[in-house]
């Protein structure tokens, strides 16, 4: 009797288990991801959860329309975004303020003052594998 009993809860555990798995698979939504690692719109939060997740490091860079130094700024940008595709998502918007924004599983900051070596800065503090030229000061 005792055997039975054995039996039928170990049924029970592995039925539930496998239902568990099933029913999970089936509640999942998938986030429709963006094909390039440079985008011109805003990400959805569960984007940006899903990209963090991946141990990607989500650049958001806002601008105005009359900045003077933004163009340089975003060459650089799209040059980081490309040279580490890997690891470096770009957002590219247009803004009531220019800022810079860096999210990774390392965190969040913020700047307002945009120069190449703050940009740099941020961005190899906040990467989750950041490159050996980091040491440097260089992306």
């Amino acid at each position: 009797m005792k055997t039975l009993i054995g039996v039928a809860l170990l049924i029970m555990m592995l039925l539930s288990t496998f239902t568990y798995s099933f029913i999970g698979g089936f509640r999942r939504r998938s986030t429709e991801m963006p094909t390039g690692n440079i985008v011109k719109y805003q990400l959805s939060p569960e984007q940006e959860s899903e990209l963090i997740r991946q141990g990607k490091t989500i650049v958001t860079f806002t601008y105005t329309k009359d900045c003077s130094n933004c163009q340089e700024a975003l060459n650089f940008l799209e040059q980081v975004a490309t040279g580490y595709k890997d690891q470096v998502f770009l957002v590219e918007k247009e803004g009531n303020s220019t800022s810079v924004l860096v999210k990774s599983m390392n965190g969040q900051r913020m700047i307002g003052s945009i120069t190449e070596e703050r940009i740099t800065s941020l961005i190899c503090d906040l990467m989750v594998q950041p490159p050996s030229t980091c040491v440097l000061g260089k992306l």
